[in-house]
């Protein structure tokens, strides 16, 4: 029998599925009416196959996948829903789904093949348990191999990597399981490379080239290899190699074993050896005698030659006694000197031959000589004397004579380097006359640097003028930002800001500052809405309805009215206004340039200025654009989706109606129809209602004017937000009467619904209170949610909607249990105070 958990939100549609399943034999049906209460049975009971909706409240037939994957593994999984979109298809399937089917067709047909497919998924799931069994068989096997053992693919990865091969190589399966590109050579070689498993279909002259004892026996390959190791050592290394076959005879791959034959081989040479010594120990015998003879007569012979191949060399070439007397000299070193073999003869002393002011270094150099400290020293320099007084340089490698074990001397070789020292002393001189040169070129390049700076400062004005475009799809507070940094970088200022101007241009809403105006700015409470009659010399700009600069912004201007402690210090200022159709929409400013603002600033602030207002007004209309046609498509898939439901119920009830003959039945299965029936026509007034959503252009509308037309009765109404506007989709009323009607019938006790305006970071905070109950902590945002309620359950989801045509917020923030407080955000430009 198998065990089916399915899990759908329409209670009707849960039971008519479980009838038909159940009626087909082999089948048994738990039903869960969401994702969580069926992820709870998951946890309780065992389950062959879960069948699943996709559209559902709270967790969605993806989500509860996912979950069902992280939690419970590999359970086969069928998504049952007439949500048949494309992309839900593709993350289902991206996410392991089974099977997918979609509701619709005629109820026998359907359930039917839900039935097949929920067979298909048990038994493919058993014959992938049989599978993964049997191959947890082979690798046990394998792993417990005496001999080291890996396998690799067809593609070169290592599939098999056992104990033994871990004991001999030193690396983990976890480090080389997955591995390709011949890193199963690395442990061997130290490098990628082939080695026997990738040679068996190889001939003998290509594997010859590595290994050694080459035998075939049909597809299986043996040979021997021996590898370098640490001090001097070798390992010998025995491998077994032949190809992998699957069971259709079809070659998957290769494995290879490995045996350490090192000690074998070992002992096979050196018996080898022994026999090998043995017949050669007369032969040595018979020869010693004859060599001992010859010898001396040899060694005489030997001494001419080295004095004769001495004296051919270019280089100079001397050895001394333990007293440092020189005993013999070659030709070139006697010529280098101008001493004579006689002066030698006597008992000339090598360090007697180096100049005085060298003399310290070398009687060092010979006493470490002397004590065996040097047996491959490098050169040293010496400045050496001459027989008739004049010096040289020459460079001199000295290293002990050994006879019999025992120190008996230092022999040396002298290298001429004068010509050396001459070049090094004339490069000093040159390396000189670069330094006076090197100066002039860094004057040079400091000319050239300032030049350099000047054209990087014209690509960032141009950059800052074209990047808008890039900053298009972002959010519109860091391109605003953007264009207030870039401000003051086109400009050369360290201080800049950005207003907008309502439409009567009676008051300026202050933006954003640059990072340094904030910086150095330490007012504690900072203005934010600025009437223009009020302002000093900054509002000139509006007032002239032209550009104002000011260089000198301490000296005295009838214009100017102060600035407040904790402002900026002002050194100099220029601002310009940004007209639309003869109307000022922007004011922007920046101050304290290092030098004087002239017409070039002016006119680079302008039509960056003009720029942004250009892509605000684009980026405004593309934004509307696309929220009206994703509202389109919302209201489109919620009817499709719950007509497609209750249609789905209406058939397959009356297919049972069908079946029925007690007229008890068919009653109740006839109620049932009249039920569904009645929701569809229900959803379908609710979607007449909302047909208008997103489809004609936002508007300003004033809050007043929507509020004095929602009245309820019983209920208080106040309002604090008189003369004010806001920019919306024209189905406005509609989010005000949603948030009235919902305190009313959730609010239990409500008497009092107070609306209040209040200026907040630049933009403008509507709050919606009521004294009702209030919503609990984990409903503040779940009340959003599409389907979420025991009403339509889509008012306060499509209310969020409504309001984010325009980029206006909404949230809860009230206290459970003293009322609901809805914060509606409404973002700068998209409100106004009338005049």
């Amino acid at each position: 029998m198998i065990s089916i958990l399915y899990v759908d939100d329409e209670v009707a549609l849960l039971e008519i599925t479980r009838l038909y399943l159940e009626k087909t034999g082999g089948l048994t049906v738990e039903t869960a009416d969401s994702a969580a209460d069926g992820l709870k049975k998951i946890q309780e009971s065992f389950f062959d196959v879960i069948v699943s909706d996709y559209q559902m409240p709270e967790m969605d037939g993806i989500a509860f996948l996912k979950a069902v994957r992280q939690r419970f593994g590999d359970i086969p999984f069928i998504l049952f829903t007439g949500k048949g979109r494309e992309e839900v298809v593709i993350e289902a399937i991206n996410n392991g789904v089974d099977f997918y089917i979609q509701k619709g067709g005629h109820p026998k047909s359907q359930f039917a093949e839900l039935a097949h497919k929920i067979q298909q998924a048990v038994s493919r799931r058993k014959a992938d348990l049989s599978r993964i069994e049997s191959e947890k068989r082979l690798a046990d096997i394998i792993n417990f191999l005496p001999d080291a053992t890996f396998a690799i693919d067809r593609s070169g990865e290592v599939i098999i990597w056992n104990r033994a091969i871990e004991d001999l190589t030193g690396i983990p399966a976890s480090d080389m399981l997955g591995k390709g590109n011949y890193e199963y050579a690395i442990p061997f070689y130290g490098t990628r490379r082939k080695i026997l498993i990738d040679l068996i279909s190889e001939p003998v002259d290509t594997i010859e080239r590595s290994y050694t004892n080459i035998m075939r026996e049909k597809d299986i390959l043996i040979a021997d290899t021996t590898l370098p190791r640490p001090r001097g050592m070798k390992t010998t290394l025995m491998g077994k190699a032949s190809p992998l076959y699957s069971s259709s005879g079809e070659i998957v791959g290769a494995i290879e074993t490995i045996r350490d034959i090192t000690e074998r081989q070992m002992a096979e040479d050196e018996l080898r050896a022994a026999y090998e010594q043995i017949a050669a120990n007369d032969e040595i015998l018979r020869l010693q005698l004859a060599e001992l003879s010859s010898q001396q007569s040899a060694l005489n012979e030997s001494e001419q030659r080295f004095r004769e191949l001495a004296d051919l060399l270019p280089q100079g070439i001397y050895e001394t006694d333990l007293s440092g007397c020189i005993t013999y000299a070659n030709r070139m070193a006697l010529e280098m000197t101008g001493y004579s073999e006689e002066d030698v003869t006597r008992g000339q002393n090598a360090l007697l031959v180096i100049a005085p002011e060298d003399r310290g270094r070398a009687s060092a150099l010979f006493q470490r000589n002397l004590e065996g400290e040097i047996h491959h020293q490098g050169t040293e320099d010496f400045s050496v004397l001459r027989k008739d007084g004049t010096t040289f340089h020459v460079s001199i490698f000295s290293s002990p004579i050994f006879r019999d074990g025992t120190i008996a001397g230092v022999r040396g070789v002298l290298m001429d380097i004068t010509e050396r020292k001459r070049i090094e002393e004339d490069l000093v001189a040159i390396n000189q006359e670069l330094a006076v040169a090197g100066e002039e070129l860094k004057a040079q390049y400091d000319a050239l640097a300032g030049s350099e700076k000047q054209i990087r400062e014209s690509e960032v004005r141009l950059q800052y003028m074209l990047g808008f475009y890039e900053k298009l799809q972002g959010p519109e507070n860091e391109l605003l930002s953007y264009a207030v940094e870039g401000a003051g970088a086109i400009t050369g200022s360290p201080l800049g800001y950005l207003a907008f101007l309502n439409d009567g241009e009676t008051e300026l809403a202050m933006y954003a500052w640059s990072k340094t105006s904030m910086k150095e700015c330490s007012m504690r409470e900072k203005p934010i809405f600025y009437p223009v009659e009020k302002t000093g010399l900054w509002g000139e700009a509006v007032r002239q309805r032209r550009p104002v600069v000011t260089n000198d912004y301490q000296a005295p201007n009838p214009a100017k009215k102060g600035y407040p402690p904790g402002h900026p210090h002002i050194a100099c200022h220029m601002n310009v206004p940004i007209m639309d159709g003869g109307h000022i929409v922007i004011v922007a400013g920046v101050a304290n340039r290092s030098t004087d603002y002239t017409d070039q600033e002016v006119n680079a602030l302008t039509l960056l200025m003009q720029g942004l207002w250009q892509v605000l007004k684009m980026r405004r209309a593309e934004v509307e654009l696309r929220a009206a046609n994703k509202k389109l498509n919302l209201l489109s898939s919620i009817t499709r989706h719950d007509v497609a439901n209750q249609l789905t119920i209406i058939k397959g009830l009356v297919d049972i109606a069908g079946m029925k003959e007690s007229d008890t039945d068919l009653a109740d299965l006839t109620t049932k129809i009249k039920v569904a029936a009645e929701k569809i026509c229900h959803q379908i007034e609710f979607t007449r209602r909302y047909q208008d959503l997103g489809i004609h252009r936002p508007e300003w509308f004033r809050l007043d004017d929507i509020i004095e037309k929602i009245h309820f009765s019983k209920v208080h109404y106040s309002s604090a937000c008189r003369d004010v506007e806001i920019f919306a989709d024209p189905m406005l009323d509609r989010v005000f009467f949603n948030l009235f009607e919902n305190a009313i019938r959730h609010g239990g006790r409500v008497t009092r619904i107070a609306v209040d305006c209040v200026p907040a970071s630049g933009g403008l905070v509507i709050t919606i209170e009521d004294d009702g109950v209030g919503i609990a902590p984990g409903l503040k945002e779940k009340v959003f949610e599409k389907g979420h309620g025991n009403h339509t359950g889509y008012g306060l989801f499509l209310t969020r909607e409504i309001l984010a045509i325009t980029g206006i917020g909404i949230h809860e923030t009230g206290v459970h249990g003293t009322g609901a407080r809805f914060e509606i955000t409404v973002p700068p430009g998209m409100f106004r105070y009338l005049a």
